[in-house]
């Protein structure tokens, strides 16, 4: 055991961060996905998770990581920026479909090389 002084105060600050019932790393992220979804019900566990996660930077950085993840998932998919393009799809959808599904500007190609080579 050491006398320094130092160390001695940095030991009483972690014995006065440790509570009665803490939750270890493994159990933290067993418990993670329910506790963003707002599916543990049980205030004390809650309480639990939250102080773990102010504890440990380990466990904080992966509930931001799913915290994120969650929210960029739920968000509604981003508008379209080019109406340009979109109303070129829409013209191309209102044209009947090439027959066999080759548009025209395949078709064209394929003849050319065709005709290139000597096929009629």
């Amino acid at each position: 055991m050491s006398d320094d002084p130092k160390a001695a105060t940095t030991l009483r600050r972690l014995l006065d961060g440790t509570r009665e019932q803490e939750l270890d790393c493994a159990r933290f992220l067993e418990l993670r996905a329910p506790y963003l979804d707002g599916r543990i019900g049980d205030a004390e566990l809650r309480e639990q998770i939250a102080y773990h996660a102010r504890q440990c930077p380990e466990c904080d950085e992966e509930l931001k990581k799913s915290h994120f993840a969650g929210t960029v998932a739920a968000s509604p998919a981003p508008a379209r920026a080019c109406t340009a393009s979109s109303s070129r799809r829409a013209q191309r959808e209102d044209r009947a479909p090439h027959p066999r599904g080759v548009g025209p500007q395949t078709g064209d190609f394929l003849r050319q090389r065709l005709r290139s080579r000597g096929f009629r």
